[in-house]
């Protein structure tokens, strides 16, 4: 669903072409266990599917 891309540089043009969904957040706690990753975020945004969403909590948990 969400492909994640770190940078340093602001390559913004590059970035809108490559990516269709996208969230923007602080985080406040993010734990591991084995391929399982749990993030509590804070005072984000989001762009799914062309949709745009802003929060102020969110939980999420990912596997990779």
């Amino acid at each position: 669903f969400f492909k994640v891309k770190y940078f340093i540089q602001d390559d913004a043009a590059e970035l809108q072409d490559d990516i269709s969904n996208l969230i923007l957040a602080q985080f406040e706690k993010v734990t591991r266990s084995k391929s399982k990753w749990k993030c509590v975020l804070k005072e984000g945004m989001m762009n799914i599917n062309g949709n745009d969403y802003t929060f102020s909590k969110a939980t999420g948990e990912f596997h990779w």
